[in-house]
């Protein structure tokens, strides 16, 4: 195997941790917002809303930088029948 391939599994990896991480965070915030809140409660719950939000943007942008260093998979496209001229 390439150093190259190597480092494009390993970027992958990398990836797929990072989604299951988003997933995660994204899991827990709607937890949270379907979570009745009251009283002294509602700042705190506010601010980690708001770290589990920010926190999930920045994942989306980890995971698009390290998406756009990955190598474009190669589209195979059939070539149709070459229809046959008479003259």
């Amino acid at each position: 195997m390439s150093d190259s391939q190597k480092a494009v599994e390993n970027i992958q990896a990398r990836v797929n941790e990072l989604k299951s991480v988003q997933r995660i965070v994204q899991n827990t915030f709607n937890l949270v917002v379907d979570t009745d809140i009251k009283g002294a409660h509602a700042n705190a719950v506010s601010e980690i809303l708001n770290w589990l939000n920010g926190f999930s943007s920045t994942l989306s942008g980890q995971i698009q930088a390290l998406e756009a260093t990955l190598p474009k998979p190669v589209e195979v496209v059939a070539e149709a029948p070459k229809e046959e001229v008479r003259a």
